[in-house]
Parts: structure tokens; sequence; C-alpha cells
């Protein structure tokens, strides 16, 4: 072999061999990345088999940090808001003894006795309220007390809080009502948003031998706990330390009220069987599917909707500017201690190149002399509400336009889609008014931004402001305003208005001429619960809606 073929062929055995290790090393990478792909993908069905457990045990257990501190916080401001309100009730209770008459009850007059169904109506209203929270927390035990010693003293806390509220009112109710057996059978009466025996209910959860030995021994597993609470994270003005101190309250009232502290001195439990034998249940479950409410499906459809974007397009297009809108969150149920299916209600604004186009064609300042010397009605709202203006027209955090004006918890406020339309059911209601009219809704509307929410549900005073008291006042007529009539209900002395009377009153109208109508119908989203979607509902759907009980929740 002469040095030229040599070379040739070494050559090729070379390029050969490197093409084979090639070839090699890529098919190696290949089985890896393969091999990796699959110790990943069979990670995350773990992970999501473990998530699917944990769900299934209690949804505590699938909270992450973040949204435990956040639920804890929630919960301890719902279970005050909800203390506050079976204070009133009480209170307003005490002082009408006339509706809680022991020598004959069977002579009361029928408007008394409505009015008592009124109050244990509010009263079992508010005890469901804590049966949510207390249920949500019941599995405080799951939280193990050694790697996770903070969460597992936290849930406990707020759980036994709920239930103690319960308790200490529930106590206060009985006394207002027995030994009447009158009074006993009139509160056990069914009706559609109180179950049968509810009252028995009542004094089997707080008198029955096995409810007072919860109530002693739990106090038992909570002095252990509460040390954790003395620090820095639950100084005066903390929400937790409101808890803690009004747990030492409520056991020392209702130890008194109970005249058991010979028994509780006596007493004596294991601990960690308290934590993990102490029951939650539910009070006053009305239906099987409560629980869900009460537990997983509160943590599953957290910030999760039965209205989906593509149907709140469409819905928008049909809304114009004070609108007048009812919504409902199955899971979160606003008004708490008021009756009806419908909790809430809300002005439509449309943003702001919306809302001015909307009036462009209605020569307002012809009607409307305060306008003259502005551009138009945004004008006018700029230079007479700056902060308000300014809280409208700016894009919220995520960018979007603010379309509603309402009333929350943090007060009056412009919100965004994602707020606004965070429902599973929404109705829209238009005033058979002018545009004119409509303008000084709107400026009625403005006065009221940054108020303070209104728990109490006073309509007399404007310092704070209730989610219907805004609709109420906005619409009421004035001497240079057709306004809306609309007639506000008493409940327990006080003059008030429930969102769901809206559509009752609504539904009224239709009985009369189509010219005396003062309202009409603009569109209603109806939620199906089982279908875990929503439908376009018809104006005869939505004007019978609020006869829905307002605690079905897993509406048909």
């Amino acid at each position: 072999m002469n040095l030229r073929v040599a070379t040739t062929l070494s050559l090729c055995l070379l390029m050969l061999g490197t093409s084979c290790s090639d070839t090699a090393r890529e098919r190696t990478k290949a089985r890896v990345d393969k091999t990796k792909a699959k110790v990943s993908e069979l990670k995350e069905r773990v992970s999501d088999k473990k998530k699917e457990i944990q769900a299934r045990l209690s949804p505590l257990l699938t909270l992450t940090p973040e949204e435990f501190d956040s639920r804890y916080e929630e919960s301890l401001t719902e279970l005050r808001r909800y203390d506050e309100g079976l204070r009133a009730v009480v209170a307003y209770s005490k002082v009408h003894p006339e509706l809680f008459p022991k020598d004959d009850p069977e002579a009361m007059p029928e408007a008394r006795r409505e009015e008592l169904r009124q109050i244990w109506r509010s009263t079992l209203d508010y005890m469901r309220a804590l049966d949510g929270i207390k249920s949500f927390w019941s599995d405080a035990y799951l939280l193990n007390p050694i790697t996770r010693p903070g969460d597992h003293k936290r849930a406990f806390m707020v759980a036994y809080l709920a239930w103690l509220v319960q308790y200490r009112h529930g106590l206060s109710v009985i006394d207002l009502t027995v030994p009447s057996k009158t009074l006993e059978t009139l509160l056990d009466e069914p009706t559609q948003d109180v179950p049968a025996r509810a009252f028995a209910a009542l004094k089997y959860n707080i008198l029955s031998v096995q409810a007072i030995t919860r109530f002693l021994g739990s106090h038992q597993y909570w002095r252990k706990q509460r040390d954790a609470f003395e620090g820095a994270d639950c100084a005066a003005g903390a929400p937790c330390r409101w808890g803690v101190d009004l747990i030492a309250s409520y056991k020392t009232e209702a130890l008194a009220q109970l005249d058991v502290r010979g028994t509780a001195e006596k007493f004596s439990y294991n601990a960690f069987d308290i934590a993990r034998d102490f029951s939650f249940k539910a009070w006053f479950p009305v239906q099987k599917e409560v629980a869900e409410w009460m537990g997983d499906t509160k943590v599953y459809r957290l910030h999760s909707y039965l209205i989906d974007d593509g149907l709140l397009a469409q819905m928008r297009k049909k809304l114009e500017p004070a609108d007048i809108v009812v919504s409902r969150k199955n899971w979160y149920l606003s008004n708490i201690g008021l009756p009806g299916f419908w909790p809430h209600a809300s002005i439509y604004m449309g943003d702001p190149g919306e809302l001015s186009s909307f009036f462009a064609d209605a020569d307002l300042p012809s009607t409307m002399p305060e306008l003259r010397g502005h551009a138009d009605l945004a004008a006018y709202l700029a230079a007479t509400y700056p902060e308000a203006w300014e809280a409208y027209s700016s894009p919220s955090l995520d960018g979007a336009s603010n379309l509603m004006m309402e009333a929350m918890s943090e007060g009056v406020l412009f919100t965004p889609p994602k707020v606004a339309f965070a429902a599973d059911y929404i109705g829209v209601m238009r005033a058979k008014r002018s545009k004119a009219d409509k303008a000084r809704a709107i400026l009625r509307a403005f006065q009221y931004y940054g108020r303070p929410y209104d728990f109490n549900f006073d309509f007399v005073s404007d310092a704070t402001i209730v989610c219907t008291e805004l609709v109420f006042k906005s619409w009421q007529a004035g001497p240079q305003h057709a306004g809306l009539d609309i007639d506000l209900v008493e409940i327990m002395g006080r003059p008030t208005l429930p969102a769901n009377e809206l559509v009752r009153q609504f539904s009224l109208e239709l009985d009369k001429p189509e010219a005396e109508r003062q309202l009409e119908f603009v569109t209603f989203l109806d939620g199906l619960e089982r279908d875990r979607d929503a439908q376009w509902g018809d104006a005869q759907t939505f004007t019978a809606s609020w006869e829905r009980p307002q605690w079905d929740i897993v509406q048909k």
C-alpha cells in the first residue's frame, strides 16, 4: 500500500470513528433526556396525587403559606363581623321582651310573630356563616403541631373562636326563649330559609352533655396554645389580639350562664385528643352540599366563578352607565344577617370613555345648570370630585379600567372587571329615566366615594354606606331628579334594603302597565353550580330569582 492510499484510509477511519462516537453520544443524551422527562412527569403525577389526597383529607393542607396567612386574617375579620351582628340581634331582642312572652305566646299578634321570625332568621344566618368558618378550620389537628406549630395553633384558634361565638350567643338566645314551649315550637317551624327543628338543634348543640363537655375540654387545649399569641405578632389592634381577648371573655361569661364552675375545675382530658375529637361540624346544615361550601369547594373555587370571561364580555355590551346590578357568589355571601338570594348591589359606570360617549347627545347643561362651563359630565366630575375621578379614571393594578361603583367591606370604591364581575349570578336592571336623571344618579354616587362600609346597614346616616344604600341614595328622587321610588323594609326595627328586595320590587312592577314601570330588564347570567357553568336567563327567570332560598347553594 503506497503512502497516499494509507493516508487516505487513515483519514477515512478517523472520520468514521468520530461519526460513530458523536452518534453514540447523541443516542445516550437522548436516552438520558427521555429518562429525565419520565422522572419529571412521574414527580408531577406524584405531586398532583399528593395534592388530591391532601384535598380529600382537608382543604387546609392544600394552602400555600401565603394563602394560609391570607385566609387566617380574612377569617378573623369575618368572625368579628358575625360576632357584632349576633350581638346586635341579641341586644335588640333583650330590649323587646314583648317578642319573647313566657306567659301566653299564642296571643302574640301576627306582626310580632313575623318580627320574631326575622330575628330567628338573622340569628341562623350568622350561625351558618360561623358554621362555614369553623368547618373550614376544623382539621387543625392534621397540621402537625411539631413541624407546623404556628399553623396548627392558628387554625385551632379560628375554629374554636367561631364555635365559642356560636356558643356564647346561642346561650343568650336560649335564655330569651326557654322555657316557653310555644315559642320553641314557633322557632322550630320550617320556612324557606329555616330548616325544621332548627331551635331544637341549637339547644342540643349548646346544652347537651356532649356540647358542655366540648366547651370545657376545648378550653383546656386552648390554654396550652394561648402563649403562642402573646408575642409582637398579636399586639394590640391585631385581629388575633381581638380573638384572644374575646375567647377569655366569652369563656367566662358562658361559664357563668352554665353555672358549671365546679365541673370545670374537675375536668380533665388528654390535650391532643381534644384537638382531634373536638367537633366543628355544622350546626345547621340545610343540605348535604353545604359541607362543600364549608370546606373543599370554597378552596377549589377560590377566585373562580361560574360566569366566565366570554359571557362577561357579551354581557358588558348590553350595559349602560347608571344600570343597577345585583350579584351573588355562592361561596362567599355578603350582607350576612339580611334575607334573600341576592346579597349585593352596585352601579355600573362603564369606563370613562364609555361614560362620556353615552351622555354625548344628552345636552346635559340645558337641564343641569351646574354643568354649564364644563365640556361634559366627565369634565364636571373631574373638577368637582377630583379624588373620586382620579380613582375612577386610573387603571387598576392589572391595567384594566374601572367599570363599577360599589360599597364593599373596604368602603365605597370603583372596581375593575375582575372585581366587579367576580360572581356566579349577575342580574341587571335599567331605570326607565332620562339621561339627565341617569347623570344625576351618577353625580350623587360620586359624592359617596371613599365612605366606610356600613356593617350596621343603617340607612339613616350617610357617614357609612352599605351596598344597596349607595344604589338607593343615588337614585333617590329630588326636586330636579325623577329618581326611583324604592321602598325600604323594616328589619328588627331598622329601615333597610336587602339587595333581594330590589329584585322583588322589580317583579311586583310587572303587574303594572308598561308606562308606570320604573325599571326594565337588561340581562341575567344564571349560575349552574352542578355544571360549574352559567347560562343566559330570561326576564321571567330573573323576576322569580328573588324567591330562591338564600342558602340553597347548589341551584338547579
